[in-house]
């Protein structure tokens, strides 16, 4: 299966999602385009050929079952860069059923919601040490005859993305634990972990200092606009990529701590002082951008000329002809 990115968000879903699923070996490379030399959809096709990436999602699952790995392709054009991030994921019948272990034991006496699961539970759980690691690539090159580096997603360094200024990194965070004698509800998840985002820590402590900097102008400055403006712009910084669940806990303790910095220099209350709020928002779920080359490209051009997104029932039909019929009505409306 072929994905056709927009932006890094999206990216950082889509790897999200597939590693859920147990797409946990991956490789990832950078083509350059600035030379005008590359053909991209060439490069596209070539990878399709031989990781078959065209498959229905019947034919994946079936050979999943007979014991052969699948492949994923995120593709997405960097804007204003003359680059193209490709991510290539695989994944084996070893990492999808690890990917559908449940905690403990399930018993046909549970729920039904778990009744599907229970040969999956039987089965022995896999452990992921260097030797199986190791079986898992060289399956995986001997399958697709290919010598292409893989790595696997639980090893370091992790599988990290542009994030604007900072890294963020591809991570298992763990749920929270809730005592047994609570009488409240709590929806117990099957797994003790998630995927998530989060920013590496040489990161953070950049961000800390630059928080810091910038307070320490807000205290001392008598013309506080700049300052100010400068702390506005850290904060949106946050409100547009911290939208997963492990950056945006790490952007709320940072913000936590710039009002206990705050109110250790100056003795005032953040909201005694009047200061900017930050608030943090989740990403919802992404709808498909394109389901061809063609249309991506149709898409990307549109948007770089008129930073706007062309309607998919437009780019769908990759029809010049309609798309140049939107534009003559969208600058007639202007």
């Amino acid at each position: 299966m072929i994905d056709y990115s927009p932006h890094t968000k999206y990216t950082a879903q889509k790897i999200q999602d597939k590693v859920t699923r147990g797409s946990y070996f991956y490789c990832k490379f950078i083509v350059q385009t600035e030379l005008g030399k590359i053909d991209i959809e060439k490069i596209i096709h070539k990878l399709t050929e031989r990781y078959s990436l065209n498959l229905t999602s019947r034919q994946r699952t079936y050979r999943l079952k007979q014991g052969l790995p699948v492949a994923d392709l995120i593709v997405q054009d960097i804007l204003y860069k003359d680059e193209w991030l490709f991510i290539l994921l695989i994944k084996t019948p070893n990492s999808h059923r690890h990917s559908k272990e449940t905690i403990g034991k399930v018993t046909s006496t549970t729920s039904s919601a778990y009744t599907s699961k229970d040969k999956i539970a039987e089965l022995e759980p896999v452990i992921w040490d260097k030797i199986t690691v190791g079986q898992e690539l060289t399956f995986i090159r001997q399958y697709y005859k290919d010598n292409e580096q893989f790595n696997f997603i639980l090893n370091k360094p992790y599988l990290c993305l542009d994030f604007g200024k900072c890294e963020a990194e591809l991570v298992r965070l763990s749920h929270k634990k809730y005592a047994e004698h609570q009488t409240k509800f709590y929806r117990k998840s099957n797994k003790n972990f998630s995927w998530t985002r989060r920013f590496k820590k040489t990161e953070i402590e950049k961000l800390k200092r630059e928080v810091t900097q910038i307070l320490n102008r807000v205290i001392s400055q008598k013309d506080q606009t700049k300052a100010l403006n400068d702390l506005l712009a850290w904060q949106n910084y946050f409100k547009v990529y911290a939208v997963f669940r492990g950056n945006r806990q790490q952007a709320g303790r940072l913000y936590t701590f710039g009002k206990l910095f705050f109110f250790s220099r100056k003795r005032q209350r953040w909201d005694q002082a009047q200061m900017p709020v930050m608030d943090l928002t989740i990403i919802a779920r992404y709808e498909t951008y394109a389901d061809s080359y063609t249309e991506y490209c149709m898409r990307r051009y549109f948007y770089e000329s008129f930073e706007a997104e062309l309607p998919r029932e437009i780019s769908k039909t990759e029809d010049w002809t309609l798309i140049n019929a939107y534009i003559d009505v969208e600058y007639n409306q202007l």
